[in-house]
């Protein structure tokens, strides 16, 4: 009971039970800290009450570079208004992410886009993206050593320690991702078809090239094109702790490839079929095929100098065509899965996907009923094996159609119509950016620069022409 004489103030009530409240919740907050620290603890010594003394002495060696790592942390916030440092990884395992996120980064530093308004120094660490992998292992030694000479790069076990202090005390000013690059490995600028490609050769890597080209039996004067289909071989082979099946439905066999090869040796091109563990070859007797992959003169540097090289590129979705990409190569991409992730941002691919079907039927699935089918699965070989939807491989017309196609265009003797762009136009629009960007958690370009397949559009109008 309040006496009447002595008024009551309410703000200093109000404030006192915000106060408290706010106390509540710092106390709260700190518990919850406290109980995450505590976790850990306990978590650190079960690990090495499990692992006995070797696991001890790791975690005491760790001690001293975590420091290190903490000064260094502190350092370049000291420093930050005279030079900015930024740092993050890139991921050596996988040819697109090995050679991609440097070319859109080294794009940007070329031409300006997204870099600091101050000096600045951009850091880089190797980072895993598979279990089987080790952080420094390569999928492409030649590409890192090129990366390598035009981008700094630090010690793993320094600066990854670096880029966890800085997640927890630090802030997005010096993370290169957020600032720089998307978040995938898309090109959403355009940026390194526009700008000099990230890898070179000097004259004794020429040299060494050609001759190694005249040993397989390619001449210098002669024009080939590289053809690549995508299988299990060589994932199993520097990851075989993984069982990939689960990537089967990207795949599509090799004896596809000799209706691909046999027509550019009849346009009179001679072939290399790429890769560097497939799980078959192409049988056949031709001498102007060269089977190049598993050969004795299959090498990380021959993989670029031939991709540089050739007339064309022609094969599967997979980082090998990165390659052919960077160096501003027409690519030929068949048998694409799923449709969602078709590669869409390369001015000078044309694309063709696989087609879903019903399997009690054989009725193909129209563009949207595929895009609805999407939608509603996450897309691994188990899901084609259980349901009643299956896909099928390209024909052999549509891989000659799509032959004819990337040759033409990489001679720029392709003629387009006015229909030509109509059709483009509507395939494309049934592509819903938001959406496939929601489905995949993923930044998305905004405009396609690829072009689908011109030749299936003219035939195959019943797939797509439904109505939207």
């Amino acid at each position: 009971m309040t006496c009447s004489h002595y008024p009551i103030n309410w703000l200093k009530i109000a404030k006192r039970e915000q106060s408290q409240q706010t106390s509540s919740l710092w106390a709260d907050e700190f518990v919850e800290k406290a109980g995450k620290k505590l976790s850990g603890l306990k978590r650190q010594l079960n690990e090495i009450t499990s692992g006995g003394l070797p696991v001890a002495l790791r975690k005491i060696r760790a001690v001293p570079i975590w420091i290190l790592a903490f000064c260094f942390f502190v350092f370049i916030r000291l420093i930050k208004r005279i030079i900015l440092v930024r740092f993050d990884f890139i991921i050596p395992s996988r040819i697109g992410h090995l050679l991609i996120t440097p070319a859109i980064y080294l794009g940007h530093r070329q031409i300006g886009t997204n870099m600091p308004g101050q000096r600045y120094l951009d850091l880089f660490y190797l980072q895993r993206a598979d279990a089987g992998f080790d952080h420094n292992w390569a999928a492409n030694d030649f590409i890192l050593k090129k990366i390598r000479k035009k981008m700094h790069f630090l010690p793993r076990f320094l600066l990854s320690r670096v880029a966890v202090i800085n997640g927890k005390l630090g802030n997005t000013e010096h993370s290169i991702i957020t600032k720089g690059l998307p978040c995938d490995i898309r090109d959403l600028d355009d940026v390194f078809c526009n700008t000099n490609p990230p890898l070179w050769f000097t004259t004794k890597e020429e040299a060494q090239g050609l001759e190694i080209s005249s040993k397989m039996g390619l001449k210098e004067e002669k024009p080939f094109v590289c053809i690549y289909n995508r299988d299990n071989a060589y994932l199993a082979k520097v990851s075989p702790i993984s069982n990939w099946d689960f990537y089967q439905y990207r795949n599509f066999p090799a004896s596809d490839l000799l209706v691909v090869a046999s027509t550019l040796i009849e346009r009179g091109f001679d072939v290399v079929r790429m890769g560097s563990h497939v799980e078959s070859k192409i049988k056949h007797l031709n001498p102007r095929i060269i089977e190049y992959c598993d050969s004795e003169f299959q090498s990380s540097f021959m993989d670029v100098f031939l991709s540089n090289r050739c007339t064309a590129f022609f094969g599967s979705d997979s980082g090998l065509t990165v390659i052919p990409e960077i160096f501003k190569k027409t690519v030929g991409i068949c048998n694409t899965l799923p449709l969602s992730l078709l590669t869409t941002n390369y001015s000078k691919a044309i694309v063709l996907p696989k087609l879903l079907c019903e399997k009690a039927t054989g009725r193909l699935l129209s563009i949207r009923e595929s895009f609805e089918f999407e939608q509603k699965n996450s897309l691994d070989e188990s899901i084609f094996a259980s349901s009643e939807i299956s896909y099928k491989f390209n024909s052999h017309e549509q891989l000659i159609d799509l032959v004819d196609e990337t040759i033409a265009r990489s001679q720029n003797t392709w003629v387009t119509t006015k229909d030509d762009e109509i059709l483009q136009q509507r395939i494309w629009s049934h592509f819903d950016i938001d959406q496939i960007a929601a489905r995949y958690n993923m930044t998305y370009h905004k405009t396609f620069r690829s072009t689908f397949s011109t030749l299936f559009l003219r035939k195959n109008k019943d797939w797509y022409l439904d109505p939207i």
